[in-house]
């Protein structure tokens, strides 16, 4: 219902509300609609949404930051193309410090365990 009402470009708009609640519910809503479908995923790019899901990854929120790693992750699965479009806007970076952050975390939690 969601990408047969247009409302892709309207979902990559709350990412500039300032809401964290909007934002995590926007980038999880792009990405359960991207999922295995390459036309879905074109969508979300073509409104402009992959440039503010790549920085939602830095946000303060963890919850804003799952979100939009998830988005992130369906829409790069959906093809080559986007992949490549997704490493051209600098994905890699701050995934890879999601990664380093959830590590030492990991290994906090296991030394106090």
């Amino acid at each position: 219902l969601i990408f047969a009402a247009n409302a892709v470009a309207p979902l990559v708009s709350l990412f500039s509300s300032g809401s964290e609640d909007g934002s995590a519910s926007a980038a999880a809503t792009l990405g359960f609609l991207a999922v295995a479908s390459e036309e879905r995923a074109v969508a979300v790019l073509s409104a402009g949404g992959l440039e503010p899901l790549v920085e939602l990854l830095c946000h303060q929120a963890p919850e804003v930051r799952a979100a939009a790693a998830f988005a992130v992750r369906s829409l790069v699965a959906c093809g080559e193309d986007i992949a490549v479009r997704g490493f051209e806007c600098g994905v890699m970076a701050p995934l890879v410090q999601l990664l380093q952050a959830a590590s030492r975390q990991l290994s906090k939690e296991n030394e106090d365990g």
